[in-house]
């Protein structure tokens, strides 16, 4: 099964993904990462306030920090804004022994520069920002994963 980074654009605008992105988020996570705590909270319990997700990984892979982390995420249209106003929003919890690991469904042409750009305020251990393109290539790591979400989305084989 094959997903690639247009089907996740195209399903970004689906209540649907608002609801399980933290999900399929976690679900990636399990599948590719040694894990020692894990909260993503999806369905209808997405809108209860706090972070979208909190984790503590033994060990760093190509998009999960090592260690604490705390994640935000949104489907929004303009990625960067979004982005913008969760981590100004998590200012005030900011703590250098976590990463702060924003992720979108879309594309989002600025996410290095940004990450880069809050990486240097120096508030986190670390800043990550996650694209469709990075889901694109993290789902081809896990892909009873891409089965789960290429159902979802109806793609065949």
């Amino acid at each position: 099964m094959n997903v690639r980074a247009l089907h996740i654009i195209g399903w970004a605008d689906s209540r649907e993904a608002q609801d399980q992105l933290p999900g399929l988020m976690r679900r990636l996570i399990l599948a590719t990462a040694e894990v020692e705590s894990i909260f993503f909270p999806s369905g209808e319990s997405v809108s209860r306030s706090g972070v979208d997700g909190m984790l503590n990984a033994k060990d760093a892979t190509p998009w999960v920090p090592g260690g604490k982390s705390v994640w935000e995420m949104g489907c929004d249209q303009s990625p960067g804004s979004k982005a913008e106003r969760d981590y100004e929003g998590r200012r005030d919890e900011a703590d250098a022994g976590t990463a702060f690991v924003f992720v979108t469904p879309r594309r989002w042409r600025g996410k290095q520069e940004w990450a880069t750009s809050k990486h240097a305020e120096g508030l986190w251990r670390n800043v990550v920002a996650l694209d469709a393109d990075d889901l694109e290539q993290w789902i081809e790591r896990a892909p009873g994963v891409g089965i789960w979400l290429g159902e979802k989305l109806g793609i065949a084989g």
